[in-house]
């Protein structure tokens, strides 16, 4: 299994030099498998990147999406799309239904006029649309040779997390951007640890640390994670490489680089997500590519 970090900026996208080294794309991340099966999680500006490297395929032109949620940051990158223009792919959309709206609402409002010129019926590609069915721990959906699960997390207006193993190599990953764990209730833990557990601690996760300690408090009920929780849940689950992911947009390279030196004091092997990077994921714990 292969991670591509498309994008892992929170909130909106970020310019500059002073951002090179982490990245300033919105959260957008494709997992590659080891029979060639793609699956795409979320599509946010780093979707861009992503579209970048899937458009010079010519055969299995499948694709499957998983969304988190809705909020804008995590969908912007869908309408300029390049696979929706074509008529030889096949795009199929899964996300929970979340207030109300199913993934298919939701996806037609976001290309519905006035905000985009061609809306979604007028799209090339062939595009289903799934609602995730009975959210926790232990749904699940088969993609190819991979196994997708999915549980709720506490973020406002919703969120779930997914869990991804692939059977023939025994890789595992966890994927929570969009989490804030001190509010999340007992059943609302207990739930993500299972998906991090069951049927054993995932070999990496990838955990939402927006905020520092020191602030979160302030931004209580905001729907995001100090690094130091995301350290915290990884030590708790038992997963040794730890991504944290959903940077602030205040955040620099700097201050990144100073946040990701604080976790490894926490977590030796804890790292924070680099857009661009790829991970790569076996049945033993492997070196990862820019890791």
């Amino acid at each position: 299994m292969k991670l591509t970090l498309g994008g892992i900026r929170g909130t909106n996208p970020v310019t500059g030099t002073a951002y090179t080294d982490f990245g300033g794309d919105t959260t957008s991340l494709m997992v590659e498998g080891a029979d060639g099966t793609r699956l795409i999680i979320d599509m946010g500006t780093g979707l861009r990147s992503i579209d970048q490297k899937i458009r010079r395929t010519r055969e299995q032109r499948l694709l499957n999406i998983f969304l988190t949620h809705y909020h804008l940051d995590h969908l912007i990158g869908l309408p300029a799309f390049s696979p929706l223009y074509d008529s030889t792919w096949t795009l199929k959309i899964n996300g929970p239904r979340l207030e109300g709206f199913s993934v298919g609402e939701v996806m037609h409002r976001i290309l519905a006029r006035p905000f985009w010129p061609l809306q979604m019926e007028a799209m090339r590609a062939e595009v289903q649309f799934s609602d995730l069915e009975n959210p926790g721990p232990d749904s699940q959906r088969l993609v190819g040779g991979m196994q997708v699960r999915w549980c709720p997390i506490h973020h406002p207006g919703g969120c779930v997390a997914y869990r991804i193993d692939e059977p023939a190599t025994g890789a595992s990953m966890v994927f929570a951007t969009d989490i804030e764990w001190h509010e999340s209730t007992g059943l609302e833990r207990a739930d993500f640890i299972r998906l991090c557990t069951v049927p054993k601690p995932a070999d990496v996760l990838l955990f939402d640390g927006q905020f520092s300690p020191e602030t979160s408090g302030k931004y209580r009920g905001w729907g995001h994670s100090s690094w130091k929780e995301a350290v915290e849940v990884a030590t708790t689950a038992g997963i040794r490489r730890l991504f944290i992911i959903h940077h602030s947009p205040e955040r620099n390279d700097i201050s990144l680089h100073a946040i990701e030196g604080e976790a490894q004091k926490m977590l030796a092997t804890a790292r924070l997500g680099r857009q661009g990077h790829t991970i790569e994921i076996a049945n033993t714990l492997p070196n990862s590519t820019g890791d």
